[in-house]
């Protein structure tokens, strides 16, 4: 089963896909809002005033609309960043417009300005967003200057009483239900993050206690019983010894093995917890080193000399060793793809096999495994995402931050 379309992991696209659906309900409000100015000053223009400064402030609006709309556009065909600063681009004419025919409007205009930022800053790209930021502030103090200049020119408009009132009016409502959107849909989201984090982490406090419980029965039950089993034999050897030293020798190949079966079998235990060939060499090792264990074909492809941050590292081993063993247990695949790439300051995986599949309506929730591994990557800052249906495989995709 492929990986999603393009290099785009599946749980990369479904975060795309979210962040596409949250900007084309802002974006869609701000081309109502610009929209609705266009509507209600061409009939205030055409019911009370024939002013040439009261149609080029609908000209510069209808300038805005078009960008937004073209914007909406974009995002309908996947292009998030063109949407994001088709609204940025949409409101900056606006106001800059707007200030220079209109002076009185400089207020709303910086408003305009900065309204953006509240849309745009989550789904634009780290190095997009900080320019965005630095050119908002810097265009909100030139924009200032450039209205108070412009107020002080002998030609600049004079605003009529009559006028003034309806124009700020319907600026201030369209700015203010811009804003007052794009705040509603963050604290919505920060909500819902916060909601999910706080089951996460009791849900990752149960998964340690359990895991801490699970290695002492681990201990117990298996390295401290050979152990002591070969505490008890090495006495009986030594008392044999007294008597038959020959057959004493003879007993110490056994005695051996033994020790041998015990120190891979805590060496086994160690790598579960956290292997050493992780923490020395990286996911470039770690990662094959699993999959050799494997009883169906398993390729890795994964940078073989790449380091990450050491918690990176852990959340995306675990998680992916996790999805490789459930491939191997229970999907009679004929074989497991992984693949593990940096893309716009993440570290990407996915995990497919060709097996039966199942369908994840029904199943994805039953899961404790895929329950923690969404768990892991969520509290390092990633997602994950569990892509499967009847006969077609599974993938099992997701990202972390670095």
């Amino acid at each position: 089963m492929n990986p999603g379309s393009g290099d785009r992991t599946p749980a990369v696209a479904q975060a795309d896909d979210e962040a596409r659906d949250r900007l084309g309900r802002l974006v869609s409000v701000n081309a109502v809002g610009l929209g609705g100015s266009v509507v209600a000053l061409t009939i205030l223009a055409l019911t009370r005033v024939h002013d040439a400064n009261l149609y080029r402030d609908i000209g510069a609006l209808a300038a805005g609309f078009l960008l937004v709309a073209s914007g909406l556009i974009g995002l309908r065909r996947g292009l998030i960043q063109m949407g994001a600063l088709s609204v940025v681009g949409a409101n900056w004419l606006v106001a800059a417009a707007l200030t220079w025919l209109n002076p009185f409007t400089l207020p709303i205009a910086v408003l305009a300005v900065i309204a953006p930022v509240v849309l745009v800053f989550d789904v634009l790209r780290r190095r997009t967003l900080a320019a965005v930021i630095v050119a908002t502030v810097l265009g909100a103090g030139a924009l200032a200057g450039a209205g108070e200049i412009r107020r002080l020119k002998p030609d600049a408009l004079q605003p009529d009483s009559s006028l003034t009132v309806p124009i700020v009016a319907v600026f201030v409502a369209v700015v203010a239900l811009v804003i007052v959107a794009g705040l509603r849909e963050q604290v919505r989201r920060l909500r819902q993050q916060t909601a999910d984090l706080d089951a996460s982490r009791r849900r990752l406090a149960v998964a340690g206690d359990e895991a801490r419980q699970a290695i002492e029965r681990d201990l117990h039950d298996g390295a401290q019983q050979r152990l002591a089993r070969l505490s008890v034999e090495m006495g009986r050897v030594t008392r044999l010894g007294d008597r038959d030293a020959a057959a004493a020798i003879a007993e110490l190949p056994g005695l051996q093995a033994e020790l041998v079966d015990g120190i891979r079998e805590l060496r086994d235990l160690a790598h579960g917890i956290y292997p050493a060939l992780l923490a020395d060499r990286g996911l470039g090792a770690a990662l094959p080193a699993a999959a050799r264990r494997t009883s169906r074909p398993c390729a890795v492809d994964v940078a073989p000399d790449a380091r990450y941050p050491a918690p990176v590292e852990a959340a995306l081993y675990f998680c992916a060793v996790e999805a490789i063993q459930n491939a191997d247990t229970h999907s009679g695949a004929s074989r497991i793809d992984v693949r593990v790439r940096p893309a716009d300051a993440r570290l990407e995986f996915d995990v497919c096999d060709d097996g039966r599949g199942f369908d994840v309506g029904t199943a994805y929730g039953l899961g404790r495994g895929v329950t923690g591994m969404a768990d892991r990557l969520r509290a390092a800052g990633g997602e994950c995402l569990v892509r499967s249906a009847p006969g077609s495989g599974t993938v099992v995709s997701g990202w972390l931050p670095v």
